[in-house]
């Protein structure tokens, strides 16, 4: 049975290949988000994944939300801002807000990984706020750093925020936004 199951339509659900799917339906009941049903005389409880809410790591974020590694596998960043970052002579820091929640956090995030990872630059380090569902004035580092959208990516360089942002233009990347901060700052040093 565990060959059979699939990612659902939507990040909550799980599939079943219909091969797997057989005999009459069970009675079930809901309590609250989960579903409950009796199976060869098994209770058994589906219910969808709490938020990763608070401080998480690459390892976390990968392991909690199989989306993000899938994310990353198909996604191939620009070559010229990967090789951007590769060479770029600051410390980094950037503090990424996501919402494992979050569909256009499910986007963004794995291609600031892919494209981060590619570039194996130490200077560049990430770390990560799992935000809950609105209002995020719930997350007191949210709070503080006036977060009102996820996915947000606050850049630091020397400890310093030099900018930020949500979103972007269709045409552009996660890896450029990142770019573009860090080259008008590299500008500004002269």
């Amino acid at each position: 049975v565990a060959a059979a199951v699939a990612d659902g339509p939507v990040p909550t659900q799980v599939a079943l290949a219909d091969s797997e799917i057989h005999g009459p339906a069970d009675p079930y009941t809901r309590e609250g988000e989960a579903v409950i049903f009796f199976r060869d005389g098994h209770r058994i409880r589906v219910s969808p994944r709490p938020p990763l809410i608070g401080p998480a790591t690459t390892e976390d974020l990968l392991n909690q939300i199989p989306a993000y590694r899938k994310g990353m596998d198909e996604y191939t960043p620009s070559g010229s801002d990967v090789f951007y970052l590769k060479g770029y002579k600051y410390e980094v820091k950037v503090e990424v807000f996501f919402g494992s929640w979050c569909p256009h956090c499910r986007v963004m995030v794995p291609m600031l990984l892919k494209s981060i990872g590619e570039a194996a630059n130490p200077k560049i380090q990430l770390s990560f706020h799992g935000v809950p569902p609105p209002p995020f004035g719930s997350y007191e580092p949210a709070r503080e750093k006036k977060i009102d959208g996820v996915p947000t990516f606050i850049v630091y360089v020397d400890g310093k925020e030099i900018g930020r942002f949500s979103s972007f233009a269709g045409d552009s990347r996660v890896e450029h936004e990142l770019v573009k901060i860090l080259y008008a700052y590299e500008q500004s040093k002269g």
